[in-house]
């Protein structure tokens, strides 16, 4: 991003340290926008490819320690990112964490018992104990 010289001056390094935080925000305002534009699609590299794979297609996140697995009815996309910092981005919202290695679209949501939500497709997950409450939308309203 940027190149200091020695010897170290603390205006130089200030900065320094703005242009790398004006960076940031700007690329995550232009991952915002992509998002908007690509009809909240996210881009994936895999080798020398490129896929866009649409929010509305994901079927459920995976965490694998660094990595998360995005899987679709196609494809199971692998990532290096970690769960926590993608549901942190907007086009996320419709994601719910209901375990500590999985997140879910709300919407597809079929059946939930104690231990497991039921997705389409007949995909059954596992709940963590320490997620239960972000289903508490699921539950009937008396």
């Amino acid at each position: 991003m940027d190149f200091i010289t020695k010897p170290l001056k603390p205006e130089r390094f200030h900065q320094s340290v703005q242009k790398l935080f004006d960076f940031f925000e700007t690329k995550e305002k232009c991952d915002c926008f992509d998002a908007l534009l690509g009809e909240n699609s996210i881009k994936i590299k895999e080798g020398c490819n490129i896929h866009h794979v649409k929010i509305t297609d994901i079927l459920y996140l995976e965490a694998l320690k660094d990595y998360t697995k995005i899987v679709t009815a196609e494809k199971k996309h692998c990532i290096l990112d970690s769960i926590g910092n993608i549901l942190h981005k907007s086009y996320f919202d419709s994601f719910v964490r209901i375990h500590r290695s999985f997140a879910v679209p709300r919407h597809l949501i079929r059946s939930k018992n104690k231990h497991e939500v039921e997705l389409v497709h007949q995909i059954k997950l596992p709940i963590g104990r320490a997620y239960k409450e972000n289903l508490s939308f699921f539950e009937p309203q008396p």
